[in-house]
């Protein structure tokens, strides 16, 4: 049985924002419940570890909750709002680390040292990743059923 395609939206700029603006609040709760809570019971780097795990699962939570319009958005929106939600992402991270937080560029840097264990390069890659997962998430809720025969009457 073949199904009908379901109808691809455009996803709008003022949405893809304001999603973004919910994950940047629940992600700085996440870095502030790190922090203060999690250094302190677990330690730095288990506390790293838990944050990042938290954090993915609050950028795909929020992203498949809020950002899958009615029907799937098309794959070139999803790559526009995976490259906004990135940039804005980072641009966020460096000027409150600068700003607000008072570190050094090298200690900013320091954090997509993968090799050395950071794992903030992952939560950036489950932010790159969160507009297609909730296309394709959309796509599957909003299938159009096919249609079927009605059942024959009884002579």
């Amino acid at each position: 049985m073949k199904e009908a395609p379901s109808e691809v939206v455009t996803l709008s700029l003022k949405r893809a924002l304001g999603v973004w603006a919910v994950l940047a609040v629940a992600m700085s709760a996440n870095g502030m419940l790190r922090e203060s809570v999690l250094v302190r019971l677990l330690g730095r780097a288990a506390a790293g570890v838990v944050s990042a795990a938290l954090g993915i699962a609050i950028i795909l939570t929020t992203a498949l909750r809020l950002l899958a319009p009615r029907r799937a958005a098309s794959a070139s929106d999803a790559a526009r709002v995976s490259g906004l939600w990135v940039a804005a992402t980072i641009v966020f991270e460096f000027a409150i680390g600068r700003f607000v937080d008072r570190k050094s560029w090298r200690e900013l840097l320091e954090n997509y040292a993968v090799w050395r264990g950071q794992l903030w390069p992952l939560v950036l890659l489950a932010v790159a990743l969160a507009p297609f997962l909730a296309r394709s998430r959309a796509a599957q809720l909003h299938r159009v059923a096919p249609a079927t025969e009605p059942a024959p009457t009884a002579p």
